[in-house]
C-alpha cells in the first residue's frame, strides 16, 4: 500500500481524489515521503495559478471575458491560492519535525 500512495506522477498531483486520498494516509507514510507528495501537489497548484492568471490577463486585455466568467476565474484562483498556503504551511511543519529529529539522533 505504501509504495502505491507514493507512486504519485503529475497527472495524479492534478486529480483531487489522487491526492485527497493520499493526504487522508499520511498517517502511513514517512515525513519524506509526505513532503514529496505535498510539494507535487504544490508545484500543480502554481502551475495552476500561472495559468488562471495568464487567463485573466488576456480576458482583461481583449475584453473577451463575460463577468460570469471572471468570476468563475477568481474563485478558482482563491482555491488554489487557499490551498497553496495550506500546503506551504504543512510542508513547514514537516521539514520542521524532520529537523528536529534529524538533531536529535
Amino acid at each position: 500500500m505504501q509504495t502505491l500512495l507514493c507512486d504519485f506522477p503529475p497527472e495524479q498531483a492534478a486529480n483531487d481524489g489522487g491526492f485527497f486520498t493520499r493526504v487522508a494516509l499520511f498517517d502511513y507514510l514517512e515525513l519524506q515521503e509526505q513532503e514529496a507528495i505535498l510539494t507535487k501537489r504544490l508545484a500543480h497548484g502554481e502551475a495552476g495559478m500561472s495559468y488562471f492568471h495568464h487567463l485573466m490577463q488576456m480576458g482583461e486585455e481583449t475584453c473577451t471575458i463575460a463577468e460570469a466568467q471572471q468570476r468563475v476565474l477568481a474563485f478558482h484562483l482563491q482555491q488554489v491560492r487557499h490551498e497553496q498556503h495550506w500546503i506551504r504551511t504543512w510542508l513547514e511543519e514537516i521539514r520542521a519535525r524532520t529537523e528536529w529529529i534529524g538533531n536529535s539522533l
